[in-house]
């Protein structure tokens, strides 16, 4: 959610139309005023937040399990997560990150 696969440079790059949303998202977090409830109504409803389109599904509302997710996905500030011969391995992404470690870090307390 706010990234997209850019296939011809094997490369993640932010979403144009959601990265800045999902941004916003974060820092309504951050505020320690806002539940993941209630940034999920004012995405969708103020913001016309839908998720991105694809041949077969998309365009739907941002769910509040979704948004958690994404807040509990170290992705965000830089890290991939993958298995490597069965063993959770963590890398540096090339991706551009939408948070500090230190905001991650501040929204998981």
């Amino acid at each position: 959610m706010g990234y997209l696969n850019d296939r011809t440079a094997r490369t993640i790059v932010p979403d144009p139309e959601r990265f800045s949303l999902v941004r916003r998202m974060w820092e309504y977090m951050l505020t320690g005023r806002y539940t993941g409830a209630k940034i999920c109504r004012i995405a969708n409803g103020e913001w016309g937040f839908r998720t991105r389109r694809t041949r077969h599904t998309g365009g739907a509302r941002l769910h509040t399990s979704t948004l958690y997710s994404a807040f509990a996905n170290p992705f965000y500030y830089g890290l991939i997560e993958r298995r490597v011969e069965g063993q959770p391995q963590t890398f540096a992404g090339a991706h551009p990150p939408m948070v500090t470690e230190a905001e991650f870090w501040q929204v998981q307390k």
